[in-house]
């Protein structure tokens, strides 16, 4: 976009571009809130546990394979 176009500063003769510094911006927002999801949800509970506790979520009746398998399917869609 037009608005995107041109420096959004420069320091010590190199401009540092509006279109680089949206894209950190939504970078660290993204980041921002898996982990926010991450630490308070339900959903983000069951993943954290199957990472470190696999046998006891799996007693618990979650499908560890199958969490495991959403997360990277999920982290590639992201990652696209």
């Amino acid at each position: 976009p037009a608005w995107l176009d041109g420096p959004l500063f420069t320091f010590g003769g190199a401009a540092f571009s509006r279109y680089r510094g949206f894209a950190m911006l939504m970078s660290a927002a993204m980041l921002l809130l898996i982990f926010v999801a991450l630490r308070v949800s339900q959903t983000g509970l069951v993943v954290r546990a199957a990472l470190t506790h696999a046998a006891a979520v799996e007693a618990l009746g979650h499908d560890v394979p199958r969490v495991r398998t959403l997360v990277f399917a999920l982290g590639t869609a992201l990652a696209a």
